[in-house]
């Protein structure tokens, strides 16, 4: 047989890589315009923060943290341009962290197995849909994407421009959702561990370290001091944490008599109709309006978020617990995940600039009058038919981490790299950061949830690339 000229082969392995990415990016991009944009009722307040002057410190403070916001002022709040910034940058994103395993993976067959598993994921549904919603989902996965490609780069190559860029993008990703900057903090403490373990000291890690600790700071001081100027229905301006706080207590405290039981030793005032206002459709206003719940509200403000983080500190059965309780809906194993009646809201039909005035509908807008009937209209439009669901990708990708564990036990495979223990350290800062995500708020947890879960599919993907290198150097040896 006529051998196969290594120059040609390399030729096809490349080719291969970028037919994989070209179709990827058309994929996504024919998922964007089989769907439409929609909007939000979350959307106004990103609007709302990007009307003030970029110069002043209402930008900064006023409900939501500032990229976003900057980017709908540049953009002009145009909705049509906000969209496909999103799906475009959510392409390169992916397309990156490709290029990236390419540049790191020797095998061939290796490299086109992490493209080929990499863009799979990106194809996921449940995360391709936030492309065509005006919320910060598909912008903070993006980031998130880039991030990690940034970290597996600087793992591998010590360049000082990849160490910058993980900087430049670890400040922007924890100004973009509350809970990102705690993954920063997990990496601090990560690459704090590596300076002062790895012989010689490569004072990278600490400059990463230091960084990075200042971002988390930073981004929450200015969580911490973020309110809501907007009170139009008679509640008094509050912090921006303090909002789901109040639906943690409403919806996770108040409804279980062991819990109140707990939270009154540690100083919570207890009325006799507090939880009877647990019906009630407006009950955020009532609490604000009866005076007899004017104590309950004090010790909420003053004391709920320290005592919440206290409880769950020293109760992990019950913080565990229910994370269990709540799987299919933070793991999304409905076999219709409501995360897709995001993409039923109101569409946006033109690239006219959004005003605050215009009348904002109800964030469960849309012809259904039930569940069932709001199931039926959403099959009918064919969304979240696209690709695989993130359910079984999970699955897979979960037996796969097991059979490919198993095998580096069989084999002894060394953990001590530095690429098998960044992988493990992410696979571990997944579980933490969907505690974190699943606890910041009692209510639209599939939302909260979905960037944890591009977290934990792509630390789960690079731990299997990692043992199948491994295997492959076996074999060689």
């Amino acid at each position: 047989m006529k051998s196969v000229n290594p120059g040609e082969k390399k030729t096809l392995f490349v080719f291969i890589i970028i037919a994989l990415e070209i179709v990827f990016a058309l994929l996504t991009f024919i998922n964007f315009y089989s769907h439409d944009l929609s909007i939000y009722y979350d959307t106004d307040t990103f609007v709302q923060a990007s009307q003030h002057n970029f110069y002043s410190v209402d930008f900064f403070l006023d409900w939501r943290l500032p990229f976003i916001p900057l980017l709908y002022k540049i953009l002009n709040c145009d909705f049509i341009a906000i969209g496909y910034l999103q799906t475009i940058l959510y392409i390169l994103s992916w397309l990156f962290l490709s290029w990236t395993l390419t540049k790191i993976i020797q095998s061939n067959w290796l490299k086109i197995t992490s493209v080929f598993g990499v863009l799979f994921i990106g194809l996921v549904p449940e995360f391709q849909i936030w492309n065509n919603i005006l919320l910060s989902e598909s912008i903070s996965i993006s980031l998130l994407v880039i991030f990690v490609a940034f970290l597996i780069l600087h793992n591998a190559i010590k360049k000082k421009g990849y160490a910058l860029g993980i900087v430049g993008i670890a400040a922007i990703f924890s100004f973009t959702r509350d809970t990102n900057s705690y993954i920063v903090l997990m990496l601090a403490l990560f690459y704090l561990v590596f300076f002062f373990v790895q012989r010689p000291r490569n004072y990278q890690y600490l400059f990463l370290t230091t960084f990075f600790s200042m971002f988390f700071l930073f981004t929450n001081f200015t969580s911490e001091m973020l309110k809501n100027v907007r009170s139009d229905d008679g509640t008094p301006i509050l912090k921006r944490y303090q909002i789901p706080l109040f639906n943690i207590y409403h919806f996770k405290v108040l409804t279980n008599n062991d819990t109140i039981e707990i939270f009154k030793k540690y100083g919570m005032p207890v009325s006799p109709n507090l939880q009877s206002i647990q019906k009630h459709r407006n009950w955020y206003v009532l609490l604000f309006r009866e005076k007899e719940f004017k104590d309950f509200v004090f010790w909420v403000l003053n004391y709920g978020k320290n005592s919440y983080a206290k409880f769950l500190i020293f109760h992990p059965l019950y913080t565990i617990n229910e994370l269990l309780i709540n799987q299919e809906k933070i793991f999304l194993l409905a076999n219709k995940s409501s995360i897709f009646k995001y993409a039923s809201m109101p569409k946006v039909t033109s690239s006219s600039r959004f005003t605050i005035n215009s009348q904002f509908p109800n964030r469960f807008f849309h012809q259904a009058k039930n569940r069932k009937e709001l199931l039926q209209l959403l099959r009918s439009k064919g969304i979240g038919h696209t690709f695989i669901p993130f359910k079984f990708i999970l699955f897979g990708l979960g037996g796969l981490l097991f059979i490919t564990m198993a095998m580096a036990c069989v084999f002894r495979f060394s953990w001590t790299r530095r690429d098998g223990l960044l992988y493990f350290a992410m696979f571990i800062f997944a579980f933490p950061h969907i505690l974190l995500c699943f606890h910041g708020d009692a209510i639209e947890i599939e939302r909260h949830c979905v960037g944890s879960l591009a977290h934990l599919l792509i630390a789960i993907f690079l731990l299997i690339i990692f043992l199948m290198g491994n295997l492959f150097d076996k074999k060689k040896k």
